[in-house]
């Protein structure tokens, strides 16, 4: 069996679904997305979005320049599509994709993992 708390454990898949049900949960006590937002059904989409365009990335189907051109629009149209202001929306997108652009994602000294290396 992996190692517990690897990335490779079974938990780990509910552990970073929590962590993205609770960030979700704060958007909508904050007012930013609305109060009839399901949390687990919002965190779900969005994990499978992102998860799904990374996986494009990793079998090599698109590029990292396609992830980093498509994720954050494709962001900004959920957040606004669970009720937040578009403006602010791509503020936010802007601010947690720094990172992403920068090449700081995938614990991988800035780079994902694709199936040939």
């Amino acid at each position: 069996m992996p190692e517990r708390g690897g990335p490779d454990h079974p938990d780990s898949a509910g552990t970073t679904f929590a962590v993205l049900v609770t960030a979700v949960q704060r958007a909508i006590d904050a007012g930013r997305f609305a109060a009839s937002t399901d949390a687990e059904g919002a965190a779900l989409e969005l994990w499978a979005m992102t998860h799904g365009l990374v996986m494009l990335v990793i079998t090599e189907a698109i590029g990292e320049d396609d992830l980093n051109r498509h994720l954050p629009e494709m962001s900004v149209a959920a957040y606004a599509g669970f009720g937040d202001d578009p403006a602010a929306a791509r503020r936010s997108v802007e601010l947690g994709t720094c990172g992403l652009l920068a090449g700081n994602y995938g614990g991988r000294g800035g780079r994902i993992s694709t199936v040939s290396g």
